[in-house]
Formats: C-alpha cells, sequence, structure tokens
C-alpha cells in the first residue's frame, strides 16, 4: 500500500505565524476598529460617460505602418474579435450596479450624480470618487507549452486571446484644497488553455494534443459585473487603510497595506491585489 509522506511541519507552521504575526499588529488592530467603530464616510461616485476600446493586434492589419493612427485604430476596431461587440451602455450599467451595490453592503453611504444635492448637504467626512478614465484592451498573449523528454525540451507556442479593462479612480476629499488620488487596476479575461504530449517509446515520437475554450464576448460582460464588486472592495480598504495611515500613533512606522474580507469578516495584508497608486 502506498503512503503519502507526512507533511512537513514546518512549512504548515509558517502561514499559520504569519497570520498570528499580522493580527498583532498595529495595522490590524486599527482595521478591526475602523470596521467595527468608526462611521461609513459618504461618497459621491461619478461615473465615465463612455469607454476608450484598443485593439493591439496590430498585426492583423497588413501595411499598418503606412497608415495614420486615426485610420489605424478605426480598422483595428471593426477587426477585433470582441471590442466591436461590447455596448458601452450595458458595460457602464453592469459596472456601475456592482460598484455601487458592494459599497453599500461595505456600509459606504453612496451617492450618484442625480443625488448631488443630497450629497452635498451632508456635513460628515465626505468623499469624491471620480472614474476618470476605463478602457478596454484586445490583445495576444503568447504562450508556450513544454515538456522534457530524454533531456530534450519539446514545446508548442500558441497565441491566447485576452481582453483587458484598465480603469482610473480619482478619490479626493471634500473641503480639502488637494489634488485628488489616482488610483489604478487592471485584469484580464484569456483563452483556457489545456495541452499534453505523449511519447511512443518505441517509435521515439512524440505527439502533442490541445484544447482552447475561447473567450466569448459574455465573458468579458462577466469580467465587468465582477471587477465591478472587485474594485468597490479596494475602494473600501484605500479608505480604510486612509484612516489607519491618518490616524496612527507619530512613532509608529506603518508598514502593511490591509484588505477586508467582507463575506469571512477577516482582514489580510496584501502586496499586490489592491489599486495601484500613481504619482
Amino acid at each position: 500500500m502506498l503512503k503519502s509522506k507526512p507533511p512537513n511541519i514546518f512549512f504548515l507552521l509558517v502561514p499559520i505565524l504569519l497570520l498570528v504575526a499580522s493580527a498583532c499588529t498595529i495595522e490590524y488592530k486599527m482595521a478591526r476598529h475602523y470596521v467595527k467603530n468608526v462611521e461609513r464616510p459618504n461618497v459621491l461616485y461619478i461615473a465615465p460617460d463612455y469607454i476608450f476600446k484598443t485593439n493591439l493586434k496590430s498585426d492583423e492589419i497588413a501595411s499598418s505602418g503606412t497608415l495614420n493612427q486615426f485610420v489605424k485604430d478605426s480598422l483595428l476596431f471593426y477587426r477585433s474579435q470582441y471590442l466591436q461587440y461590447l455596448d458601452d451602455s450595458l458595460v457602464l450599467a453592469q459596472f456601475n450596479n456592482a460598484y455601487i451595490a458592494e459599497l453599500k453592503a461595505l456600509g459606504i453611504n453612496v451617492y450618484t450624480e442625480q443625488e448631488m444635492d443630497a450629497f452635498l448637504a451632508k456635513e460628515d467626512a465626505s468623499f469624491i470618487i471620480n472614474i476618470a478614465q476605463m478602457e478596454f484592451e484586445e490583445y495576444n498573449i503568447p504562450y508556450r507549452d513544454e515538456e522534457s523528454f530524454d533531456g530534450v525540451v519539446y514545446y508548442r507556442e500558441i497565441d491566447l486571446n485576452a481582453v483587458g479593462l484598465n480603469s482610473w479612480f480619482e478619490i479626493s476629499r471634500m473641503n480639502h484644497n488637494e489634488d485628488p488620488v489616482v488610483l489604478f487596476a487592471s485584469h484580464y479575461v484569456i483563452d483556457e488553455y489545456e495541452g499534453t504530449f505523449k511519447f511512443y517509446p518505441f517509435t521515439g515520437e512524440i505527439s502533442h494534443h490541445y484544447s482552447v475554450d475561447t473567450i466569448a464576448v459574455d465573458d468579458v460582460y462577466d469580467l465587468v459585473s465582477f471587477l465591478g464588486q472587485k474594485y468597490a472592495g479596494y475602494t473600501f480598504d484605500f479608505l480604510m487603510n486612509i484612516y489607519i495611515y491618518n490616524n496612527a500613533p507619530e512613532n509608529v512606522n506603518l508598514q502593511l497595506y490591509y484588505h477586508y474580507d467582507r463575506k469571512r469578516n477577516t482582514f489580510v495584508p496584501v502586496d499586490d491585489d489592491r489599486f495601484v497608486p500613481l504619482d
């Protein structure tokens, strides 16, 4: 009977110890305090009016180098596999609905541009969240599938379709003479690839079989709804960490940026899964 190798206790303990250590930090304690005790801010949400669309598959147009940029962009748009079929109104409606719903679920008091008067009447700490720009990009991502047999590497290269959404947020405080903080986020959806190499020892031949589940336009719409919810979480995290920064003791060197998981009611330090501040 085969027996599995006993787990290495050291490697099991490391993530647990890291979580325990992070729970002892001033950032963690202040994040918990923010969620439990601090009154949520009022937020005016300004959505974009349209979405830029850029097809980066420039090799699909012969002699594109001789065309001016406007003509080139127009031809690429109408040659796009996905961008030309995305409806701006539907995209924005899906994103806005998901974004606003998650902000409200996190306790944020959200006002739209149609509720500007009600927002301006508030005297509490308030923020303006403006999505300065959203941009779809369609492009290929090169993928290399490889495997080694008898020291020889066999590979197959294939281009996978991808559609990404880039978003620029501007967040500013009401009645503060400061420039807005500009934050960036980008995510994409990509073809799903599965491939296998097979070695035939009697003939020495290698075969390769693969399949690609190509993304559809509906997958892009699903990405939009997902990111609306995700970026609402990013927004809450930003406001929470701003609170931590502004209220931490002066002699404390803050090093961690925390994410609050509403569904699990947990706090975890993050490095990349957050907005990227732009100078």
